[in-house]
């Protein structure tokens, strides 16, 4: 079974000249899914496919609602939508926020954003996945934001899209074989942008 993780982007915050902000693509088995899809992403996803509409893509984690993870999903929506063709749904998996970033940045709002994704919420327990369980916890940040971890009986891939220290990392990597711990401090004196109170 082949399997491969690819780097669409690294940075934090915003795209640097050249470069993306944060998102992969997991290939296993014939099965694609992104997690994370922020600013510069959906480019580089859209290459490695060979298709402007992402075909071959069959499932989106996006961890929370920030732009530089989430943003491009927006990019990948009107790809879809717009195309004119009957193309499948593509299943989302993320806490509710995101979806509704995304459908803020439509006229149509939510309705129009279930005819591209099938959306299941994070931090409700587990999911099958094509080839892989999906689970998922609660790790601190600004807003709602979930660890994920994706298992076969071959691979174990866990990703956290931004977090502070917690305990739950541990249970997140557990045995992992691939564990991408994803974090950005705005701030460097006390972890915090200026009046904003974390969310648990």
């Amino acid at each position: 079974m082949k399997s491969r993780v690819v780097v669409l982007g690294g940075c934090g915050a915003w795209p640097e000249p050249g470069r993306a902000c944060s998102g992969f693509l997991l290939e296993h088995d014939g099965f694609r899914v992104a997690l994370d899809l922020g600013y510069g992403t959906l480019p580089r996803l859209l290459a490695l496919l060979g298709s402007a509409t992402a075909a071959g893509l069959d499932a989106v984690v996006a961890t929370h609602d920030h732009p530089d993870h989430v943003v491009d999903l927006h990019g990948l929506f009107r790809a879809r939508l717009y195309d004119g063709q009957q193309l499948p749904r593509i299943s989302l998996y993320t806490p509710k926020a995101v979806l509704e970033r995304v459908a803020g940045l439509e006229d149509g709002g939510r309705s129009l954003t279930e005819r591209v994704f099938a959306w299941q919420p994070l931090l409700a327990g587990g999911y099958d996945v094509g080839p892989f369980r999906l689970e998922s916890w609660r790790l601190p940040h600004y807003v709602p934001n979930a660890g994920v971890r994706l298992s076969t009986p071959e691979l174990i891939v866990a990703y956290t899209g931004d977090t502070g220290p917690d305990p739950a990392l541990a249970e997140v990597g557990r045995d992992a074989d691939l564990f991408i711990v994803d974090a950005t401090d705005r701030d460097q004196h006390d972890g915090k942008p200026p009046g904003a109170q974390p969310q648990m």
